[in-house]
């Protein structure tokens, strides 16, 4: 069985290479982007990734402006979304249900469960 794919945007390199090393251990392919410019690019040369961890602040393009651009674009649609972010009153309203968001620091083991579910 082929391992579930996983694109990591976040503009840190230590939570980025965290988030990857956690991730790979579990059995995913990790793909990592700095931004959600970068993160646009990425989507349009690999597969299509089972879920995107998204950082909502970054430069370039932040994790909102990424998400309008993903709804836009018909062959980005559809793929689940995990937040991460400091910012957690920031992100109420994001259609991402209950579960769909972690904060930072992260709780990789909530990582792990919610990454888990979303790929199932």
């Amino acid at each position: 069985m082929k391992a579930k794919t996983i694109l990591v945007v976040d503009d840190d390199a230590d939570i980025r290479e965290a988030m990857k090393v956690v991730l790979k251990r579990e059995g995913y392919e990790v793909v990592t982007a700095t931004n959600g410019q970068e993160a646009l690019d990425v989507l349009r040369q690999i597969a299509r990734p089972n879920l995107i961890l998204l950082d909502l602040m970054m430069p370039v393009m932040d994790g909102w402006e990424f998400t309008l651009a993903m709804h836009m674009d018909p062959n980005l649609t559809g793929i689940p979304l995990l937040l991460v972010t400091a910012y957690a009153e920031r992100a109420v309203g994001v259609e991402t249900g209950d579960d769909g968001m972690i904060t930072k620091p992260i709780d990789f083991e909530r990582l792990i469960l919610l990454v888990k579910k979303r790929c199932a």
